[in-house]
């Protein structure tokens, strides 16, 4: 099926203000299960724009605007024509010597993943609660069974909700909660996998749910039109499959519904945008982002 995925988001300012620099990481990695036909992005107004790559390989637009020149709006499209197709989630080998918990990275892979399994960034903060609630999580027994349990797990104890103020709660607050957005529990789950020794990663980027294929939360199956909609995830890396996604939010292994756009040591790293602007105090900051998905000729 090819579709195409056109995300606008317009950031209208209460007054005229200045713009910053600023980065966009939203555009498709170059490994996502789905194949990428093309892309567009469009930045309305003068600006100019520069193309590079993160540390961690993600594609990062930088765009900066003409000094001192005052804008009432900022509106960015982004359109991505992508052909997907159903596919084994489990279609992948684990390396013999790490198919069951505990393991130890082998060759090298220890050292080049440590940034990955480190558990004293903030943004995995454990309190009493996480703490409780990771030693319910399976330390032992076949790999790939426990890292589905620590999904399935997450998705029980956390209650999807919609949470439009920005920033990622830590799993302290969101087990506090008992409920959190996709992102929340997307760091829920990195943070119990690295309790197990393994490296894992903050991803974020586009689930797109074709008719009856009910994946989007808070949408019921059976929907009679197309969805695609932001979202986060986790991954784990296994030796021998590479870096595999796990969705909590539902409860999905690797999917061609899943398109990524940026992964990252810890949820800052992938932020889909970033920027400045330069107004008077206080002034409220209207934003509008609009995602949708239609279907192209074959």
């Amino acid at each position: 099926m090819r579709v195409l995925v056109q995300h606008r988001s317009t950031y209208r300012y209460p007054r005229p203000a200045v713009l910053g620099p600023h980065q966009f990481r939203l555009r498709p990695c170059n490994h996502t299960r789905a194949r990428i036909e093309s892309y567009r992005l469009t930045i309305a107004g003068p600006h100019r724009l520069y193309w590079q790559q993160d540390p961690h390989g993600n594609h990062v637009a930088r765009a900066t605007f003409p000094i001192g020149e005052p804008t009432r709006a900022l509106d960015v499209l982004i359109e991505v024509a992508v052909e997907i197709a159903p596919i084994n989630p489990f279609d992948f080998l684990v390396d013999p010597r790490c198919k069951a918990l505990p393991f130890t990275y082998p060759d090298g892979l220890a050292g080049e993943l440590a940034a990955f399994r480190d558990r004293d960034d903030p943004a995995y903060a454990l309190g009493p609660q996480a703490r409780a609630f990771l030693a319910t999580l399976p330390t032992t027994g076949d790999t790939v069974d426990a890292v589905v349990a620590c999904n399935r797990e997450v998705a029980r104890a956390v209650r999807y909700v919609i949470r439009e103020e920005p920033g990622v709660w830590t799993p302290e607050e969101t087990l506090t909660h008992g409920r959190g957005s996709c992102r929340d529990s997307a760091v829920l789950v990195v943070a119990a996998l690295r309790a197990r020794g393994l490296a894992a990663r903050f991803v974020s980027g586009y689930l797109i749910q074709l008719t009856d294929e009910g994946m989007i939360p808070d949408q019921p199956r059976g929907l009679d039109h197309d969805v695609v909609d932001l979202h986060a995830w986790a991954e784990v890396y296994l030796p021998g499959a590479g870096w595999v996604p796990y969705d909590p939010t539902n409860q999905l292994t690797e999917s061609h519904n899943l398109i990524r756009v940026a992964y990252a040591r810890y949820p800052a790293q992938a932020m889909p945008l970033a920027g400045s602007w330069f107004g008077a105090s206080g002034d409220y900051l209207g934003m509008e982002v609009i995602v949708s998905v239609r279907r192209l000729a074959p």
